[in-house]
C-alpha cells in the first residue's frame, strides 16, 4: 500500500482511495471505502463499484456506506441493471437501509416503465415506516399485473400494515395467487378482524391450510371452539393436524385465559375416545408445533387420562414452563400424585428435575417424600433439584439429611445445598448447630454452618466464632466475619483487630466492616484514621467505617484525601463527613453541592439535608429545580424537614413532577408542613 498521488490534498486522498479500493487484500479495500467516505462526492463512484466487491465483508460495508452517501435515485437505476443480478441485490439492500429518505425516490419508481422495477420497488417499500408507505402500497394490490400485486399485498404484510386489513380482506374472493397472498399478509399483520374470514376458509381445497396457517398466527381466542369443532371431526384428515396446530397457537395467545367452549357437544367430543386416540399420537409426535399444540388442548379440555402424556414435556424447552404450571396447580382429586410418582421416577433426569420443580411449588405432605427420595439419585442435576425443593417446602428434619451433599462431587449440589441450609435451618435445633460448629470440621462444612447462623440468632454462636479466628484458613475466615456481622466489646476487638492486617483484602474488609460499631469508636477509629490512605485495596471501606464510627478527629483527614481519593471513596468521604457532621464537615459539604460530578452532588445533598439549618434554605430551593431527579428528591425532603413556609410554593410545584417517587416526597413534605 503506497501514495504516489501528486496534486491538491483532495486529487492526493482520492488517488490513494482508488489504488487501495483496487488492493487485492480485502482489509485494504475497506480502508480505501473508509476514506472514499470521507471525501464525499468525488469517492461515490469507488463505493458504486465496492457494491459489487468479491468479499462478503468489503461488499456489506459498500451497501452501508452507499445508504448514507449515494443519492436514492441512483441507487434505484441499480435496481433496474436487469444484467447485473449482483449490482441489483446491493442497490436494494442499501435502499432498504436508507429509510423514509428513499421514499420520494422510490415512488417515482413505482411509476417505472419496467415491471421487474416497480416490483423490487414495492418490496423496498415493505422494509419502510407503515404511515409513509401504506398508501401507496395500497394503490397496487389490485394491480393488472399479479405479480406487481402480489408484492405489494405482501410488503403490507411485512409492514403489519393494520389498515390494509379489510382491502385484503376483499381480495380473498379474486384471483387464487393473491388471495393465498393476501391470507398470509393477514396472519403476519394479526390482526382479529380477518378471524371470521379466514375460518370461512379453512376447508377450502386450496387456501385451507394457509388460512389455517394465518389463523394460528392471528392467534385470537375467539377461533378456538370453532376450530375444535372441524378438528373433532375425523373426517378433516389430512389437514386434521394444521387445525389442532392452529387451535394451540390460539390457545398460547390466550394464556392464562382459556377460552370457554360454549358448545357442550363440542367439549364432549375433545374428550372422546376416537379423539382421545388422536391426541395421544400427537402427544408423542416429532413435530414440534404439533406436539406443543396437543399439549395445550390437553390442558386446556383434555380428559384426564392423557395427563400422564404431559410428563414426558417436563424437560423440553418450549413446553416445560405451562407444563409444570399445569401439574403444579393440578387438583389431587384429578390423578397429581400417581403423575407426579411416575415422573418422579422417569428414565430421563431432566423430567425427574422438572417433577422435583413441580413438587416444591406443592404442599401435600406426599411431596415431602417423593422429594427426599431423590436425594440418592445418581444424576447430579436431580440431586440440586431435590435439594431446591427441599428449600422450598422445608419439611422437618430434612437439615441432617442435606449436610452430606457439601461435600458432593458436583459442584453444582454443593451450591444448592449450601444454598438451601438457611432455609431448612429454621426448623433446625439451636443446640444441634451449636454441637456441629464446636465440631472441627472441613472449612466447607463450617461455612455453611456460618451461613446458617446468619439466618438465625446469631447470640448463641457469636462466642464461637470468635474462638475459631486464630488460625483459621481464609475461607473460614471469611464465613465467621459475615456471620458475626457488626459487633462490639473487649472481646471482639482484641480478636479482630490483628485481622486488620491481613494479607488477604477481603479479610481487612470484613474485619473493618465487623468493627465499625458506633461503640466500638474510641478504640477502633484511631486505628482506622491511621490507615487512611495507606491501604488501597481497603480504603472505601476505611473510609465508610469512619463515617459509621462517627470518629469527629477523622474530618479533617478526609478532607485532605478527598482530592486524590478515587471516584467511589470521594461519594464514601463525602457521605462520611455528613456523618461526622463537624462545623469543618459541613462547609466542605456545601461546597460539594455545587460541584460538577452528579454524583457526589447527590451525595452531599443527602447528607446535607441531615443537618437542618434555616441559613441552606436558598440552596434547596435551587436544587429543587435541578435536573437530576434524585437531587429533586432530596430536596423535597430537606424542605420538608427545615420547617420553612417559604418552602411551600416549590414542593406544590413538584407534586406534579415527572417522577413519581419526587412527587410523592413533595407530599410528604407538604403534611410536614401542614399544607
Amino acid at each position: 500500500m503506497t501514495m504516489k498521488a501528486k496534486g491538491t490534498p483532495g486529487a492526493q486522498r482520492l488517488a490513494t482511495a482508488r489504488e487501495w479500493c483496487r488492493d487485492s487484500d480485502p482489509l485494504v479495500r475497506g480502508r480505501g471505502l473508509e476514506l472514499a467516505a470521507r471525501l464525499g462526492r468525488p469517492g461515490h463512484d469507488l463505493i458504486w463499484a465496492a457494491l459489487e466487491d468479491r468479499d462478503a465483508a468489503t461488499r456489506q460495508a459498500a451497501i452501508q456506506l452507499a445508504a448514507h452517501k449515494l443519492p436514492a435515485t441512483r441507487l434505484l437505476d441499480g435496481v433496474a441493471v436487469e444484467a447485473n443480478s449482483a449490482l441489483r441485490t446491493a442497490c436494494i439492500d442499501a435502499l432498504k437501509q436508507k429509510g423514509p429518505s428513499a421514499v420520494p425516490a422510490l415512488r417515482k419508481g413505482t411509476v417505472s416503465e419496467d415491471p421487474d422495477v416497480v416490483l423490487f420497488t414495492l418490496q423496498i417499500l415493505g422494509a419502510m415506516p407503515e404511515e409513509e408507505v401504506a398508501p401507496i402500497l395500497l394503490e397496487f394490490i389490485s394491480h393488472p399485473d399479479l405479480n406487481i400485486a402480489q408484492a405489494a399485498v405482501e410488503s403490507l404484510g411485512d409492514l403489519k400494515c393494520r389498515r390494509a386489513v379489510e382491502p385484503l380482506l376483499q381480495l380473498l374472493e379474486g384471483e387464487l395467487w393473491l388471495g393465498f397472498a393476501a391470507i398470509l399478509s393477514l396472519g403476519r399483520i394479526g390482526d382479529t378482524r380477518a378471524t371470521l374470514e379466514l375460518l370461512k376458509l379453512t376447508g377450502d381445497e386450496s387456501l385451507g391450510t394457509t388460512a389455517l396457517e394465518a389463523l394460528g398466527r392471528i392467534g385470537d381466542p375467539s377461533a378456538v371452539e370453532p376450530l375444535c369443532r372441524e378438528l373433532v371431526r375425523e373426517d378433516r384428515y389430512p389437514q386434521r393436524d394444521s387445525y389442532l396446530i392452529a387451535a394451540g397457537q390460539c390457545l398460547e395467545k390466550a394464556g392464562a385465559e382459556t377460552p370457554r367452549l360454549r358448545d357442550p357437544e363440542v367439549a364432549a367430543a375433545l374428550k372422546g375416545d376416537p379423539f382421545r386416540r388422536y391426541l395421544r399420537e400427537c402427544l408423542a409426535s416429532d413435530v414440534p408445533d404439533l406436539k406443543a399444540s396437543a399439549n395445550r388442548l390437553v390442558r386446556a379440555y383434555g380428559d384426564e387420562s392423557l395427563y400422564p402424556g404431559l410428563v414426558e414435556h417436563l424437560d423440553q424447552p418450549a413446553l416445560a414452563p405451562g407444563t409444570v404450571a399445569f401439574l403444579g396447580s393440578l387438583p389431587e382429586s384429578r390423578g397429581a400424585e400417581t403423575i407426579l410418582r411416575a415422573a418422579t421416577a422417569h428414565p430421563r433426569p431432566g423430567v425427574r428435575t422438572a417433577a422435583l420443580w413441580v413438587l416444591g411449588l406443592r404442599s401435600e405432605p406426599w411431596g415431602d417424600a417423593l422429594i427426599t427420595a431423590e436425594l440418592e439419585d445418581p444424576d447430579p442435576s436431580v440431586l440440586a433439584g431435590a435439594v431446591r425443593a427441599l428449600a422450598r417446602r422445608q419439611p422437618p428434619g430434612t437439615f441432617e439429611k442435606v449436610l452430606p451433599l457439601l461435600f458432593h462431587e458436583s459442584e453444582e449440589v454443593r451450591t444448592r445445598a449450601l444454598e438451601s441450609l438457611p432455609y431448612l435451618a429454621r426448623g433446625a435445633d439451636v443446640e444441634l448447630l451449636g454441637r456441629l460448629v464446636d465440631e472441627t470440621e472441613p472449612g466447607a462444612k463450617l461455612l455453611a454452618y456460618v451461613e446458617v447462623s446468619r439466618r438465625l440468632d446469631r447470640e448463641p454462636f457469636t462466642r464461637r466464632w470468635l474462638a475459631r479466628i486464630p488460625g483459621a484458613p481464609t475461607e473460614v475466615l471469611r464465613g465467621l466475619l459475615r456471620a458475626l456481622g457488626e459487633v462490639t466489646g473487649p472481646e471482639v476487638i482484641a480478636r479482630l483487630r490483628p485481622l486488620l492486617d491481613h494479607p488477604e483484602p477481603s479479610i481487612r474488609t470484613l474485619a473493618i466492616e465487623c468493627l465499625a460499631h458506633p461503640a466500638n469508636a474510641a478504640e477502633v477509629g484511631p486505628g482506622l484514621r491511621e490507615r487512611l490512605g495507606t491501604d488501597r485495596e481497603c480504603a472505601y471501606y476505611v473510609v465508610r467505617a469512619l463515617g459509621r464510627l462517627r470518629h469527629r478527629e477523622a474530618a479533617p483527614d478526609l478532607i485532605a484525601l478527598h482530592p486524590k481519593a478515587a471516584p467511589l471513596e470521594k461519594v464514601a468521604i463525602i457521605e462520611a463527613l455528613g456523618a461526622i457532621g463537624t462545623p469543618a464537615a459541613v462547609r466542605f459539604l456545601e461546597t460539594e453541592l455545587h460541584g460538577r460530578d452528579r454524583e457526589r452532588r447527590r451525595a452531599a445533598a443527602a447528607a446535607l439535608a441531615k443537618h437542618h439549618r434555616e441559613g441552606r434554605l436558598p440552596a434547596f430551593l435551587k436544587l429543587a429545580r435541578a435536573e437530576d431527579w434524585a437531587l429533586r428528591n432530596t430536596a423535597a425532603w430537606a424542605l420538608g424537614e427545615l420547617g420553612s413556609e417559604d418552602a411551600v410554593p416549590v414542593l406544590k410545584k413538584l407534586t406534579s413532577d415527572p417522577e413519581e417517587v419526587v412527587a410523592r416526597t413533595a407530599r410528604s413534605a407538604l403534611e410536614k408542613l401542614g399544607s
